[in-house]
């Protein structure tokens, strides 16, 4: 079922909007609303509402939109959703609205390129001349989840931090990221406005930037926006914001800026000892802010300088040999895993509790003991949503954070490879699941038909940067490999591994692999 809109209006004013919404509503019109926003307008129509369950998300071009379908109002028999626009009809069929809806549809406004807050010259971001904001919160969102601590720094004469007492939630579920504890909030008070003058007067922050660490979401900005419209607090309007990530841009081409902040800083021989810690967070960031403005970027090479490497060349030559060898195969394997860790950054908690993951960077989190027991990953899911503790405590030895790395999908495949190998080596044989998964997710980003609002466009675009070390032809090549050691290497039924009905994908290309795979295997038998 599809709503087409009958109306379209746009309004500058989100109380002005919100008036013609009521009336037309009212009258049991149809209605579509396009209005340009900030994020602060979210807080407000969260608040004005009472809205329960309602999550952003960031997409490409910092257009925020809302993803929970949940986030709705009745109101005088008519219902207001708030949602995705390519979702609306989805969502009237859903929850079965036939006469009285009105669609709301919020657009954010993007921030500047140069990250900034306010339209301002950062020509005057000096060593000297800016200062470091940094906040810990209860989880990532900012209309759900509180600021608890927030610090600023500029040298270690001029600082300042405090806790912020608990609103939106009940604990801090972020605890083991951030270990502050509720009892440390307790008797704390929210920030008041003499209390935030005196800030701006004695960083002199109307006149110099105010320097944060962040992805495209903009986190700390975007949590500060809220708090300040939340508490009534003026003065934010002043400062001019600056993400110091951004000066990763000079040197994108020569390292990956989706390198974490404890990866940079172990890069520069900067202890990360006390890491997630709002004021250690603003020394850390700012020694790397420095030492980027003095555009110190040799440390930072080393990060991604694995072209070409001994261990992918040794790799490519098992896949290519007759008879294979358990201990020369997990001796491979190993050594794969420790040159991910350093290639891909460390990962810093286990994997049975709350674990950092990056899905929009291709990348997963792999199990190094998988030699040893197998789906590891989905047991412990399982574990954890039906409260199996023995299981989980069966399991926890390969869930620890030294036992776990970082992969991006082909990656992620050459090791599930390397496992299947050594099975094979051991006498096992059958169908190894996680190599037909991971050249599924190869396909789709060979194959896929992709939108620019895809989350997967922008890897798909810049493609070439993954097979710098292993060419897709290497990829197939290994892969027929597998099916041929499988010994039951039908193509066709090994289709639900490639979830092909869950998007639209170039047929002629697809079919290409699929004969060129075919081939492959007529060759190796």
């Amino acid at each position: 079922m599809t709503y087409k809109a009958r109306e379209e209006i746009a309004i500058n004013n989100l109380e002005e909007l919100l008036s013609i919404v009521d009336k037309k509503a009212k009258k049991n019109k149809k209605c579509y609303y396009s209005y340009k926003s900030s994020i602060i307008d979210y807080s407000f129509l969260t608040k004005k509402f009472n809205l329960k369950n309602c999550k952003t998300e960031l997409t490409y071009g910092n257009i925020i939109s809302f993803i929970k379908f949940d986030f709705m109002l009745t109101q005088d028999e008519n219902t207001y959703i708030i949602s995705e626009p390519n979702q609306y009809g989805y969502v009237a069929a859903s929850l079965n609205i036939n006469n009285n809806y009105v669609l709301l549809k919020l657009f954010a406004n993007s921030v500047n390129d140069d990250g900034t807050y306010k339209s301002k010259s950062l020509k005057n971001l000096t060593n000297n001349n800016f200062v470091v904001i940094d906040i810990e919160t209860t989880g990532l969102d900012f209309l759900n989840d509180d600021i608890i601590q927030i610090a600023i720094y500029k040298n270690e004469n001029e600082k300042y931090v405090r806790y912020l007492p608990l609103k939106k939630k009940k604990t801090n579920e972020a605890f083991y990221i951030n270990k502050i504890n509720d009892k440390i909030l307790e008797n704390t008070n929210a920030l008041s406005q003499n209390e935030v003058n005196d800030l701006i007067t004695k960083f002199d922050l109307e006149n110099i930037p105010l320097v944060y660490w962040s992805g495209k979401n903009q986190f700390d900005r975007n949590f500060l926006e809220i708090y300040f419209s939340e508490h009534n607090l003026n003065g934010l309007e002043k400062l001019t914001f600056y993400n110091g990530k951004n000066l990763l841009k000079k040197i994108s081409k020569k390292i990956a800026i989706s390198k974490s902040k404890d990866d940079i800083a172990d890069a520069y021989g900067i202890s990360t000892k006390n890491s997630h810690e709002a004021i250690s967070d603003c020394i850390i960031e700012k020694q790397i802010i420095d030492n980027l403005l003095n555009e110190n970027y040799t440390p930072l090479l080393t990060l991604d300088k694995f072209n070409n490497s001994e261990i992918i060349n040794k790799i490519k030559e098992l896949f290519n040999l007759r008879e294979y060898h358990a201990d020369e195969i997990k001796t491979i394997y190993e050594n794969f895993c420790y040159y991910l860790m350093a290639k891909n950054g460390k990962i810093y908690f286990d994997y049975d509790k709350p674990h950092r993951t990056r899905g929009k960077e291709w990348i997963d989190i792999h199990h190094i003991d998988e030699t040893t027991i197998d789906d590891i990953a989905n047991r412990t899911r399982l574990a954890i949503e039906s409260k199996d503790k023995i299981t989980l405590k069966e399991l926890k030895p390969y869930n620890k954070a030294n036992r776990l790395v970082y992969a991006n999908k082909i990656e992620h495949f050459i090791l599930h490879c390397l496992i299947a190998l050594y099975n094979i080596a051991n006498g096992r044989h059958t169908i190894f699941g996680g190599v037909h998964w991971q050249f599924g997710a190869i396909l789709h980003m060979q194959t896929a038909l992709l939108k620019d609002s895809d989350k997967l466009y922008e890897i798909q675009k810049h493609k070439e940067l993954l097979f710098n070390q292993i060419t897709f032809d290497e990829i197939i090549d290994i892969y027929s490999t597998i099916l041929v050691l499988e010994r039951n290497h039908s193509i066709e039924e090994r289709f639900e591994f490639y979830k092909l009905n869950e998007y639209k994908y170039d047929e002629n290309k697809f079919n290409k692999i699929i004969s060129i795979i075919k081939s492959n295997i007529k060759n190796k038998q």
